[in-house]
Order: C-alpha cells, then sequence, then structure tokens
C-alpha cells in the first residue's frame, strides 16, 4: 500500500490548507506563548495562520497565490525543450485532490509557513505516478531532521519536502506584523465605534454620585454615543461636566493600516501598489499595468515558484538532464490567448 492510500488522501476530499490555527501539530507546543502572555513577556512567538487570515492584505496576497501563480502549468524540459511525453503527475492527479489544488495549497503553506510537504506514488521503475499535498497538521519534521507522518518516519522517496531558503513564513517573521495589524484593526472599529476622542465625565462641586451610579451613567453615555441616529447630540445633567482627551484623527489609523498593507507586501515580494491601499497608492511613483506585469514576472512568482521548480527537478522526481519549469506563456502573451496555456487532463 503507498504512502497516499496509507494516509487516506487517495479518495480524500480536498482540505484547505489554512484549517490549521497553529504552526505546530502538537498543541502543547503553545505553553511557551500561554506563559509569555501570563507574565507579560514580549516574545517574537510564532502567530496562527487564523490569526494572519485576519488581515485583509494577507487575503489579498493569498489571492495572487492561487489566481496567478497556482494556476501555472508545469512542464517538464530537457536539452531539447519540452519532452514530448509529459509525466502525468504534472497535470492531473489519481486523488480528490486537482493539481490546482494541490499547487495552491503548497503555495500558501510556503507563504504561512516556510515550507510544505507532498506525498508521492512511485512506478515499478521509481518514477513518480502521483503526488497529493500533505495537511500541515499531519506532519513534522523531527530533532533530528527525519520527517515525520502522523508521527511515523517517512522514507525520502516516499515524499517530497519544499523550502523556501531564507524565510520561515509569516507566522513566525511577521509575528510582530500580524500582532500590530490585530491591535490597529481592534483600535480602529473602537474608533468607529466611538468616533470622539477619549472621554471623562467628572462630577461638579457639590455632586455626590454612588459608584452604582457612575457606573450607570457610563454606560448609558457609551449607549448614547452608539446610536447611529442621535449619538452626536447629549444632554449633561446638572452636577456633571464632560472632558475629552487626545486626538481623535482617522488619518492616524488610516495610515498605520495602509503601513500594514506595505509590510505584508515587503513579506511576500508583491508590489505594494497591487494590495489596493490608496496611501499607499498614493506615496508610490506611478507604474504602468506593463510595469506591474513585469514586476510580478522577475520578483513575486519566481519568489515562490523557484523553489518548486529546484526542488521537482531534481533527479528523484525526473530523470537526470531534465529539469521542471512553470509554464509562463499566457502571463507573457500579449494579448493572452482564448483558450490559455496548454492543459492537459
Amino acid at each position: 500500500m503507498g504512502l497516499l492510500s496509507w494516509l487516506g488522501l487517495a479518495d480524500a476530499p480536498p482540505v484547505s490548507p489554512t484549517a490549521v490555527s497553529s504552526p505546530w501539530a502538537d498543541q502543547s507546543s503553545l505553553l511557551p506563548a500561554i506563559v509569555a502572555e501570563a507574565f507579560g513577556i514580549e516574545a517574537d512567538l510564532p502567530v496562527t495562520s487564523a490569526d494572519a487570515d485576519r488581515i485583509p492584505a494577507v487575503q489579498r496576497v493569498k489571492s495572487f497565490l492561487t489566481a496567478v501563480v497556482a494556476p501555472l502549468p508545469l512542464r517538464v524540459l530537457d536539452a531539447s525543450g519540452e519532452v514530448a511525453s509529459q509525466p502525468t503527475w504534472v497535470y492531473r492527479s489519481n486523488t480528490a485532490v486537482s493539481p490546482y489544488s494541490r499547487m495552491a495549497a503548497t503555495l500558501i503553506d510556503g507563504f504561512y509557513f516556510g515550507d510544505s510537504l507532498w506525498a508521492v506514488e512511485r512506478g515499478a521503475a521509481g518514477q513518480v505516478t502521483d503526488a497529493a499535498w500533505v495537511p500541515r497538521d499531519r506532519w513534522k519534521i523531527s530533532n533530528d531532521g527525519r520527517i515525520l507522518v502522523d508521527d511515523r518516519p517517512v522514507g525520502d522517496r516516499e515524499v517530497i519536502y519544499f523550502d523556501w531558503p531564507g524565510w520561515t513564513g509569516l507566522v513566525r517573521a511577521g509575528a510582530r506584523t500580524v500582532r500590530g495589524a490585530a491591535a490597529v484593526e481592534a483600535a480602529w472599529v473602537a474608533r468607529a465605534r466611538n468616533p470622539i476622542a477619549l472621554t471623562t465625565l467628572r462630577q461638579t462641586e457639590g455632586a455626590q454620585y454612588t459608584q452604582e451610579q457612575i457606573n450607570t451613567l457610563i454606560q448609558r453615555w457609551i449607549k448614547s454615543r452608539r446610536d447611529p441616529e442621535t449619538g452626536s447630540v447629549a444632554f449633561v445633567p446638572l452636577g456633571l461636566a464632560v472632558d475629552t482627551h487626545g486626538d481623535s484623527d482617522a488619518e492616524m489609523f488610516e495610515g498605520a493600516r495602509n503601513s500594514i498593507r506595505l509590510d505584508i507586501a515587503n513579506y511576500a515580494a508583491l508590489p505594494a501598489s497591487l494590495l489596493d491601499g490608496s496611501q499607499a497608492e498614493a506615496s508610490l511613483t506611478y507604474v504602468t499595468t506593463e510595469g506591474q506585469r513585469s514586476r510580478l514576472l522577475t520578483e513575486f512568482i519566481p519568489h515562490w515558484a523557484a523553489p518548486i521548480e529546484q526542488r521537482l527537478s531534481q533527479d528523484d522526481v525526473v530523470p537526470r538532464g531534465q529539469r521542471v519549469r512553470f509554464d509562463l506563456s499566457e502571463l507573457i502573451t500579449t494579448p493572452p490567448t482564448d483558450t490559455g496555456a496548454p492543459v492537459e487532463d
């Protein structure tokens, strides 16, 4: 029985690559984060993919990975160009997960965690006949560098391991940015619900309020300020004064949110103008559509595609003298062809 069958991937339905909220399979590894939070320690501990998913700019990066890179067909080439008979695993799968979904999950793994894993089946001659993405919560790397799937060591020829050198994934390298984005989002929402600056209700001389009355006044004030019809008008009873503190300038939040877009774009090697941040766009030099296409082809796509191409070009995947590349013809051709890049199914 092959690894795909043993793992239950041969007939498994597609699984979201972000279904796992923690970058660790063992939930006990969350202990350092719990301890750090309990004692108020600032530490660059990983966040979860679920935390990152709440950031709009992260979702935008994922849409580029899944809409631009994942659909690109794989091609096997030799010194003369494309080989006449392409191996079937590059364009189809025997599992319920399509090659597109397999590649999309691999890329999202790379973005979040810096690595990804395929399980493979091989023919009698040792050639790869099928491949499937292994869900993130089912594998890990042991302290001695061995790959464990469902806590079982697997052979080198049972899996294909992808990694992006120098990149440890957004959940680790970008942990502080993700936490900052969450804080900015919470502050922005709170300010939207209470658009005036910090408010103090102060009793004037001669007034005597009990603690229960004070609590009631504060709750009534908060509720009244959130009313969409009458929230801009307030009545201040005798014996009470209202003081406001700080600045309610909304531009601070807009600038912070667009700075986060820029940071996420830098992590993803994506031109910041493509993340649609108004302030970021206004501060960038004007870039034409062709210029953006060029940067996608020379920066973004190679950054995420090259590690996959290089790993699939190793001799344990294709015969010596052959290499695997993504077919970029549909992106380079202007205008694109009516039917897209040639794909078998």
